[in-house]
């Protein structure tokens, strides 16, 4: 008999670590952000320069709500703003499949995003809703165990049976198990909330800077004095990292470690089919699967807590 696989890459819920406690702590949490996000006196400085580097979306979104707070932003940017991993990647706005200590902070990520619209920061978002699915009984189990701890976290989660996997991914095949739904996941497009998100930083007055390589930092007293970049030397009363994978490089300059390893995936992007095929973001059996808002269809993996990274897939095959 074929041993069942556990495929679910994607729920990096730790069911033998996670209790109903933890699930009430994620809705106290959310709250106490939600009441800091409508008025953040603290926040609000004037006169006060922060110098963020990384260009990707953390990067851009930090600037975006910094410059609502009254400060002074730069953004350096080592190549092209969104270039690296922010620009290569399936564009989800995910709740479902996080653990619980994320799930507050995922919820009003959501929420954020569809409020930009308003701002005229265009991000293609749609509220689709996310489905993951379950091959086997394995994943059916943890999957069960997922709907309630997170329906206790204030993600309102549901079970779909098969005939509602097939009403809603007609071209699923007939042999799923299951599906977990998150009806308030999402989905964006990369490229164009980069877009967006610089012209309105730029028509705000912030500094944009990008192919400006961070070389080092200039340390007095435990205080950065400046960042030194092959396009000069930037000062600031604060600056905020916002490199992503490449992070440890960075802080290993401050000699404050920080151990970020980097993790290589792969996507596949279709021609335009003019049919909506695919309307909710669906992962599952190590994959995710969603059309975009011009009707490509992006396929996407790679297992999450594998060591990745060409050197090391050589090194195994040998």
């Amino acid at each position: 008999m074929k041993e069942e696989m556990d495929r679910l890459s994607l729920l990096s819920l730790q069911l033998d670590k996670e209790t109903s406690k933890t699930a009430i702590q994620a809705i106290e949490t959310y709250n106490h952000l939600k009441e800091f996000l409508s008025d953040p006196p603290y926040l609000k400085r004037k006169n006060t320069h922060i110098t963020i580097i990384g260009g990707g979306i953390v990067g851009l979104m930090s600037a975006l709500f910094l410059l609502k707070c009254g400060y002074a932003i730069t953004i350096l940017e080592k190549k092209s703003f969104g270039g690296a991993a922010s620009g290569r990647n399936g564009g989800g706005v995910l709740s479902l499949g996080r653990e619980l200590s994320e799930i507050p902070f995922a919820r009003l990520a959501a929420e954020i995003w569809s409020s930009l619209q308003q701002e005229k920061i265009e991000t293609k978002y749609a509220s689709s809703g996310h489905v993951m699915v379950a091959r086997n009984d394995v994943e059916q189990e943890k999957l069960l165990a997922a709907h309630d701890l997170y329906n206790t976290a204030g993600l309102k989660v549901k079970v779909f049976s098969p005939v509602d996997l097939k009403s809603t991914v007609p071209d699923l095949t007939a042999e799923i198990k299951m599906g977990l739904f998150s009806e308030t996941d999402g989905q964006s497009y990369p490229f164009t909330t980069v877009t967006s998100l610089l012209k309105y930083l730029k028509e705000h007055g912030a500094t944009v800077i990008n192919h400006c390589e961070v070389l080092d930092f200039k340390i007095s007293n435990k205080t950065i004095d400046y960042v030194i970049t092959d396009k000069g030397n930037f000062q600031a009363d604060a600056f905020l990292l916002c490199c992503g994978p490449w992070t440890t490089e960075i802080s290993k300059m401050l000699n404050e470690p920080v151990v970020v390893k980097p993790r290589r995936s792969q996507i596949l992007v279709s021609e335009i089919v003019n049919k909506r095929r695919i309307h909710p973001f669906v992962t599952g059996n190590s994959l995710y699967l969603r059309q975009t808002h011009a009707g490509n269809i992006l396929f996407g993996g790679g297992a999450l807590g594998k060591q990745m990274g060409t050197m090391f897939r050589i090194q195994t095959m040998h």
